[in-house]
């Protein structure tokens, strides 16, 4: 029953994490930093939802690639609506930080992506699951378990014209 359960629930996780967001209707974001601490501390995993762009305003919590040369992704308050309108200019701030972001950021791609909601530990065991140890596992220890299981299954069967006691 317990086992049952269990596979269950990571079926429920599974299409939570990878196939929901495929649908656009959700994105799932690991926070790394420590930038938006208490709320999001590192390791928390975000489920962001697209919204219009003008519909952004101060207090809103967005991840969005930040206009610096390496682009990273970026979830931070707004601060400041600088322009507001169809491709909004906005200013960012982390929570646990003292000062605003050194950059203003045009939001010029629909859907911008609102944090919706926030779930402690979890983006921990989705980084882990995107290292090297799952990803040599799936590929090569599952296939292998999956063989013998099979080969298994073929050879714990009696012969034909073996006689089996019911």
């Amino acid at each position: 029953m317990l086992l049952h359960l269990a596979l269950g629930l990571s079926i429920v996780v599974l299409i939570a994490v990878a196939v929901g967001p495929r649908t656009g209707t959700y994105r799932t974001v690991s926070v790394l930093t420590g930038s938006m601490q208490p709320t999001m501390p590192p390791g928390s995993l975000l489920v962001v939802v697209p919204v219009e762009p003008a519909s952004l305003a101060v207090g809103d919590v967005i991840t969005f690639e930040a206009p610096t040369v390496d682009h990273p992704v970026v979830t931070h308050r707004i601060v400041q609506v600088l322009e507001s309108g169809e491709h909004p200019v906005i200013r960012t701030q982390g929570d646990a930080n003292d000062a605003p972001d050194a950059w203003v950021a045009r939001i010029s791609e629909a859907p911008a992506w609102r944090v919706a909601m926030v779930v402690p530990q979890a983006g921990r065991a989705i980084s882990f699951l995107r290292g090297p140890l799952p990803r040599t596992l799936a590929i090569y220890v599952t296939p292998l378990l999956i063989l013998l299981l099979m080969m298994w299954n073929i050879w714990s069967r009696p012969a034909m014209g073996e006689v089996c006691e019911v």
